[in-house]
């Protein structure tokens, strides 16, 4: 299967990046398939893009190392992967989507690049095995409901590069026990802590 899917790229037969039915790519399909060879496979692929909904709801996705020549990853792209346990980020990527990681319930471990300006909405919604992250210091603004209810979540030290926190941020945080905040903080927008 492997050295079929290896000849059909080489040869053009697949276009890796083109939906294959409704919005689904072959790299979608080989990672709801959970065949992590096929994964690597197309990642290896320097035209290889994770684009919106690249790995939405890919349920048997555990970890992934995103290779260093990507770029961007789209919106949801890994909304409800909620095997996810870790995924690497490089400082190569420098766009960051739209409910990246909302609903990663098994999300333990992820390295945030240096290129990361702004914590996007429900980025890190419901991911319940969190308990831990750190924020770079490139990250100037963290949005309404980013870490809604990172219910095991206990630390988090924000960045004096940050100057807003917006709405609702760390909603339903129940076991966020420990909050740093910078004196250069220079917004809170209402209840970045309700309900902790």
């Amino acid at each position: 299967y492997y050295d079929l899917v290896d000849y059909l790229i080489k040869n053009k037969k697949i276009l890796i990046n083109e939906p294959i039915e409704g919005n689904i790519t072959a790299l979608h399909l080989a990672a709801k398939k959970n065949n992590i060879e096929i994964v690597n496979l197309l990642l290896s692929q320097q035209e290889i893009q994770i684009g919106d909904d690249c790995f939405l709801n890919c349920q048997r996705l555990e970890k992934l190392s995103i290779p260093s020549f990507i770029t961007f990853l789209g919106n949801n792209a890994f909304k409800n992967c909620s095997s996810l346990i870790s995924i690497d980020i490089p400082s190569s990527v420098v766009s960051f989507g739209k409910n990246l990681f909302d609903g990663c319930s098994s999300l333990v471990q992820v390295s945030l690049p240096s290129t990361l300006k702004i914590i996007d909405e429900y980025m890190f919604n419901e991911c319940q095995s969190l308990t831990e992250i750190l924020i770079p210091s490139s990250v100037e603004r963290i949005e309404c409901y980013s870490f809604k209810k990172c219910s095991s979540l206990k630390k988090i030290e924000i960045p004096s590069s940050v100057t807003l926190i917006e709405c609702h941020c760390f909603e339903g945080c129940t076991s966020l026990n420990e909050v740093i905040i910078h004196s250069s903080l220079q917004e809170i927008i209402k209840y970045p802590f309700y309900g902790c």
